[in-house]
């Protein structure tokens, strides 16, 4: 019963931040799906792979 239940853990594209264009942005540019799935093919170290996606994020979540 995974499906039926998942909802009840979800949380938003921006969560612990606010919902807007960035987390639509990141989302759409697959900045964390990248950096897990970089990890997993043995492309990059996760602490590389962290590293990336957050320079990738900056450029949503520029100060």
């Amino acid at each position: 019963m995974f499906y039926r239940d998942v909802v009840r853990g979800a949380v938003h594209t921006g969560y612990a931040g606010r919902l807007g264009e960035q987390s639509a942005a990141m989302l759409a540019d697959f900045v964390i799906v990248d950096m897990f799935g970089e990890v997993c093919t043995g492309q990059r170290t996760p602490k590389d792979a962290l590293r990336r996606a957050e320079k990738r994020a900056r450029r949503y979540y520029r100060g």
